[in-house]
C-alpha cells in the first residue's frame, strides 16, 4: 500500500474493513434514501454500478473520514445494529487500541448515573491524609473516546460530558482537570422512543460533526459476515497482553495523568508491532496528516460559494424579524419560503465549520477536482439532522410524509433540497443573480459597490440582506 495515493489507501482501507469485520452495503453517499440499486443488466454493469464512485459503504466511510479529520460522530439507530463494534473497530484501526480495551474501557449511559459514577473518583487514601487527590477514570485518558447510549444519561450528565468535549479538558473531583487535547469522541444514542432514554442536550448534539445511521446491512449478502464479524475482531484488533499492562499501570497511578498517557502510548506501540505481525489493516502516523492536508486543500467552485451563502442567508435572515432567534413565532407568508421559516433558529458557527470541511471531505474521497452544489448537498445531510430545532409545521409534515429514513434525516434531506431548488430559481433571474456574483467578487477589492447596493436593495432572496450586510461591514471597517 506504500505506492498509493492516501486517498487509495484510505479507500482499500475502508474496503479491507467492510469484508472482515463491519457488514455495511454500498449505498449512495449523495442520496441516503436511494436504497435500491439500479436495474442492471449484466454482472459486468452490476460490478461497474457497485464500484462506482457514488456507491460506498456510508457509515463506514464517514466515521472513518470523520476521525481522521479530529472531528466527533454520533450514531442514532436501534440495538445490535453494529454502533458499537463500528466505533471500536475505527478506534482500533486509527489509533491502535486493542479490542479488549473497548471491551471494558467505553463509557455507557445508564438513567440516574451521577457524574462521579462515570467521570472521576476521590483518591480515599489520600483523602485521609488531608490531600486533595482525584482520578478521572481510564476512558477520558484516551484520544479516542465511546461514549455508548449517551441519550440514558440525564441532562446535568450531559452538560457534564458536553463540557469536556467542547473544552478538550475533563474536570474533576472539584478541584482538578486534566487537557486532555486532540481527543475524539465516538458516541451512539438510541431512538427517542426507547424507554429509559432523556431528550439530547441541543448544545451537547453541536459538538459533534456528523450524524450517522448504522451500517446497513442484506441478510443474505451479509449473513457469514454478521457470524465470522466478532470473532475476526477478536483475532485480529486484539492485544489482551498490552491491555492488562495498562490497566495495571492506572491501578498504580491513577492519580498521575502523565504516567497513564505515555503507558497508553506505550500500549499503542505494541499494537502497531502486532497489527504489523498479523498484516490487519491500520492507518499509520503518517498517512493521517498527508489526508488532512489534502482534504484542507479542496476549494469550493464559484456555484459553491454562492450555494453557502444562499444557505446561510435563508437560515438567518427574515423579512419579519431580521435575524431568526428561537423565540421568534412563526414568520409572515414571505419568510415560510426559506429555511428560516422551517427552524426555530440558525445553525451558525460550529455547525458552518464542520460543514465544509465535511463537503471537503466528501469531494476528496470522491475524487472530485472541488467541491461542488452536489457535496454541499450531502454534507448537510450528514452535518444538520442532529442540530436542526425545526419548527413545529414543518416537523409534523416530515413525520406523516412517506419516508425512507428516520426523519431527521429527512428532514435535513427537505430542508437542503429545498435550498438548492430556490437557488436553482434565482440563478434563472439573471439580472439579479448577476448583480450578486458581482457583489460578492467586488468584496474586498475596495470597488464603488453603489451599483451592487442598489441592485441588491430591490432583492427578495434573503442572500441580498447577507450582502449588504457584508458591504456596510466593509465601509465601516
Amino acid at each position: 500500500m506504500n505506492n498509493q495515493t492516501p486517498r487509495e489507501e484510505f479507500l482499500q482501507l475502508v474496503k479491507r474493513l467492510t469484508g472482515s469485520y463491519i457488514a455495511e452495503l454500498r449505498t449512495n453517499i449523495y442520496d441516503p434514501e436511494e436504497q435500491k440499486y439500479p436495474r442492471l443488466k449484466d454482472n459486468a454493469a452490476t460490478q461497474k454500478t457497485i464500484d462506482s464512485q457514488r456507491y460506498l459503504p456510508v457509515s463506514t466511510t464517514m466515521l472513518l473520514l470523520n476521525s481522521i479529520l479530529g472531528k466527533n460522530s454520533l450514531y442514532e439507530g436501534g440495538r445490535g445494529t453494529g454502533k458499537t463494534t463500528s466505533m471500536g473497530v475505527v478506534g482500533s484501526v486509527l489509533h491502535q487500541l486493542p479490542f479488549e480495551y473497548f471491551l471494558t474501557q467505553r463509557v455507557v449511559g445508564v438513567p440516574g448515573l451521577t457524574i462521579n459514577r462515570y467521570l472521576a473518583n476521590t483518591h480515599l487514601p489520600s483523602l485521609n491524609l488531608g490531600k486533595d487527590e482525584a482520578y478521572l477514570f481510564l476512558p477520558f485518558h484516551a484520544p479516542y473516546l465511546i461514549v455508548d447510549e449517551i441519550n440514558r444519561f440525564t441532562g446535568v450528565e450531559q452538560n457534564a460530558l458536553r463540557e469536556g468535549i467542547a473544552t478538550h479538558t475533563w474536570k474533576y473531583g472539584g478541584n482538578h482537570a486534566w487537557p486532555i487535547g486532540n481527543q475524539v469522541v465516538v458516541s451512539a444514542m438510541n431512538p427517542e422512543a426507547y424507554g429509559g432514554t432523556y431528550p439530547f442536550n441541543e448544545n451537547l448534539a453541536d459538538n459533534f460533526a456528523v450524524y450517522l445511521l448504522p451500517p446497513r446491512t442484506n441478510e443474505l449478502a451479509h449473513q457469514k459476515l454478521i457470524i465470522a464479524a466478532d470473532g475476526n475482531i477478536r483475532r485480529d484488533f486484539g492485544n489482551a497482553k498490552a491491555a492488562e499492562e495498562l490497566l495495571r499501570v492506572y491501578r498504580d497511578n491513577n492519580c498521575n495523568p502523565e504516567k497513564i498517557k505515555a503507558a497508553i502510548q506505550k500500549m499503542q506501540a505494541e499494537t502497531v508491532e502486532e497489527y504489523r505481525k498479523r498484516g490487519v489493516p491500520f492507518i499509520h502516523n503518517g498517512a493521517i496528516p498527508a489526508i488532512k492536508e489534502e482534504i484542507q486543500k479542496m476549494e469550493l467552485n464559484t456555484d459553491a460559494k454562492l450555494f453557502v451563502l444562499a444557505l446561510r442567508a435563508e437560515m438567518k435572515y427574515s423579512a419579519q424579524f431580521g435575524e431568526v432567534r428561537r423565540e421568534d413565532p412563526e414568520g409572515d407568508d414571505h419568510d415560510r419560503l426559506y429555511l428560516g421559516g422551517q427552524i426555530q433558529e440558525e445553525l451558525s458557527g460550529r455547525f458552518i465549520k464542520d460543514y465544509l470541511e465535511t463537503a471537503k471531505a466528501l469531494a476528496w474521497v470522491m475524487g472530485e477536482k472541488n467541491v461542488g452544489i452536489d457535496e454541499l448537498k450531502a454534507a448537510f445531510m450528514y452535518t444538520a439532522p442532529h442540530r436542526m430545532i425545526p419548527r413545529e409545521d414543518f416537523k409534523q409534515k416530515v413525520l406523516t410524509d412517506g419516508r425512507r429514513v428516520p426523519y431527521k434525516l429527512k428532514m435535513a434531506i427537505e430542508a437542503i433540497n429545498g435550498v438548492a431548488e430556490r437557488y436553482s430559481d434565482y440563478q434563472k433571474s439573471e439580472t439579479s443573480f448577476n448583480a450578486v456574483r458581482e457583489a460578492v467578487s467586488n468584496l474586498g477589492r475596495g470597488t464603488n459597490m453603489n451599483d451592487a447596493i442598489r441592485a441588491l436593495q430591490t432583492h427578495d432572496h434573503p442572500i441580498a440582506d447577507l450582502l449588504l450586510e457584508a458591504i456596510v461591514a466593509q465601509e465601516l471597517d
